[in-house]
């Protein structure tokens, strides 16, 4: 029987291995080079950096308009309408990334001429919101992971060779304004390989010329899970913004520490996670049978958990031994919250199953419904905790308000999988 489950799943196993292959090398030097970074700036000036990257991730759901969820189902399901597809989105995404960024620039010029929205921040924002430009889903629907894992690792590359240049040459130098110049140019390189090849592959020919107007039309489509998206970031990353307002920069700074050994293991689970959209995709088109449904859910969930297993475990048993190999004496207050964030982990990578599913079968109200409560969840139980328990207060209401939502995802989708036909 496991020779058999091996021999069907060989092709998605391979496109695993290599995609991990890939990564790893990419994970360990972005682990490495992000500890180092908390070590050169200091708690402070971490936590306005951690502050960044919290902005940058609500940019790029702003600017992905919830297409990083839906790209793909519309491409497998409609495989003839690629073109037209493929360039509403890109008007659509490029059209918002033009207008936030005109929003930020006005916002610095004008309401936070000081501040911590500091021109490094800025950046760092721009980076993380052009990424939302790329073609991740055209490669994921074509089965060419491995060619964007490629295209990925050397734009990351790019970043990590410059921050490394100023760690070793100038290592006072290292500021949050060089970290979001890099990161803005690592975005470049990023879209360019992406674009350079795929677009010459696209039959544009049967592309409308109203091309504004079905932009407005897939704006419509995703309004729901653009909304979706937008209110599970904020279970994930509300707390941070809210620790820093009632917390501090020292605060977010060692939250920001202990997210970071966290962040090692989802690079890993967004891989896999690469694999299941796709698969999510034609699990649920009508005629798959419920018995292959629920199979295809229980198979996922546990190989999910499986790949973060050693960090949550490890993050969960030795955080105090964790924390004081990699990180200066200023962040031993990280300890608890490492503890958490390892629960939180095996929650995360379990989490993101029935989510897929929901999202695939086109019930984007049901999952909006879903995040709303968790991030409804997050933010109260921040106001409650945070001013008690600072950092450890955030990654407890992170991991409640997760845990909630992930329950919620999981009976949604066990009743449309009972309503399935057989």
């Amino acid at each position: 029987m496991l020779r058999q489950n091996i021999a069907s799943h060989w092709a998605d196993l391979q496109t695993v291995l290599a995609l991990v292959l890939i990564n790893f090398f990419e994970a360990a030097l972005g682990f490495v080079t992000r500890v180092k970074i908390a070590n050169v700036l200091g708690r402070a000036d971490f936590g306005l950096f951690s502050y960044g990257l919290a902005l940058a991730g609500y940019a790029t759901v702003i600017v992905h308009f919830g297409l990083d969820r839906t790209l793909v189902r519309d491409l497998i399901h409609a495989p003839a309408q690629t073109g037209r597809i493929v360039a509403a989105s890109i008007i659509l995404r490029a059209g918002l990334f033009l207008g936030l960024s005109t929003a930020m620039l006005l916002w610095k010029a004008f309401g936070s001429a000081t501040g911590d929205f500091t021109w490094g921040v800025l950046l760092l924002v721009f980076g993380g919101s052009m990424i939302a430009l790329d073609l991740r889903a055209v490669y994921d629907s074509w089965g060419r992971m491995i060619r964007h894992a490629v295209y990925y690792i050397l734009s990351k590359s790019v970043f990590l060779a410059f921050v490394w240049l100023v760690i070793i040459l100038l290592p006072a130098s290292l500021s949050i304004f060089w970290i979001g110049f890099f990161t803005l140019a690592s975005a470049m390189v990023y879209l360019f390989l992406q674009y350079a090849w795929a677009l010459p592959r696209i039959d544009f020919s049967h592309t409308s010329a109203k091309l504004v107007t079905e932009a407005r039309h897939l704006a419509g489509e995703n309004a729901a899970i653009w909304v979706s998206t937008i209110a599970g970031l904020v279970v994930v990353t509300a707390n941070q913004i809210l620790l820093k307002i009632m917390g501090g920069k020292e605060a977010l700074g060692i939250y920001g520490a202990a997210w970071v050994l966290v962040s090692l293991a989802t690079l890993f689970l967004a891989q896999i996670s690469r694999l299941g959209t796709p698969a999510s995709a034609r699990i649920t088109q009508p005629d798959i049978r419920r018995r292959d449904r629920v199979k295809f859910l229980v198979k996922y969930s546990v190989v999910a958990l499986v790949s973060v297993f050693p960090i949550s475990i490890a993050s969960i048993l030795f955080p105090t031994a964790i924390v004081k190999m990699f990180y200066a004496p200023e962040y031993a207050s990280a300890i608890p919250v490492l503890q958490i964030l390892g629960v939180y982990l095996g929650v995360y990578s379990t989490a993101m199953v029935p989510a897929q599913y929901v999202v695939a079968c086109r019930r984007e109200w049901h999952y909006l419904f879903n995040v709303l409560c968790g991030g409804i969840a997050n933010v109260s139980l921040c106001f409650f905790l945070i001013p008690r328990y600072t950092a450890t207060g955030a990654a407890l209401a992170l991991l409640v308000s997760h845990s909630l939502t992930m329950c919620l995802n999981y009976a949604t989708a066990a009743v449309i999988t009972i309503r399935a036909e057989r």
